[in-house]
């Protein structure tokens, strides 16, 4: 192993050719998935309700509603693709576009899972308002009890 391969942990990916293609590739896959997490996220709270995980998110809701949603999800995109497109010469920029990918392919099969078990729940909901035996009730805490 030589001195050079000691230089930097990116080293070996600064070698690959084609990274700013890769880079572009990885930002448009980042840019796509944001827009359809986006969509989702402001077709749930917007028409049906859900439980919203980003802290972020809950705080931007709680203050300005869906037109300061889309905003701040809009501004923080294009900045942070940005960046990356404006470094993407680099090996770091490489390594957080799939890094950024990775987790918005994963966020994105969650939003999958969610659909799925969600429409599970409607279908059964829908059935019982169908059959008429009962309301949708919910028991809360009652103060003091």
């Amino acid at each position: 192993m030589g001195v050079a391969a000691l230089r930097s942990p990116c080293s070996a990916l600064n070698r690959l050719p084609g990274r700013q293609a890769r880079v572009a590739a990885l930002l448009a896959v980042i840019v796509v998935l944001s827009l359809l997490d986006l969509l989702l996220t402001l077709i749930h709270v917007t028409e049906i309700g859900l439980i919203e995980d980003n802290p972020v998110a809950r705080m931007v809701l709680a203050t300005g509603g869906p037109r300061l949603l889309i905003a701040a999800k809009l501004a923080s995109v294009g900045f942070c693709t940005g960046v990356l497109f404006w470094a993407r010469r680099r090996a770091f920029a490489e390594l957080a576009a799939l890094f950024g990918a990775v987790v918005l392919i994963w966020l994105t099969v969650r939003w999958g899972s969610y659909m799925r078990v969600f429409a599970d729940v409607s279908a059964s909901m829908e059935e019982l308002e169908h059959h008429g035996q009962g309301a949708w009730v919910t028991l809360a805490e009652v103060p003091g009890k």
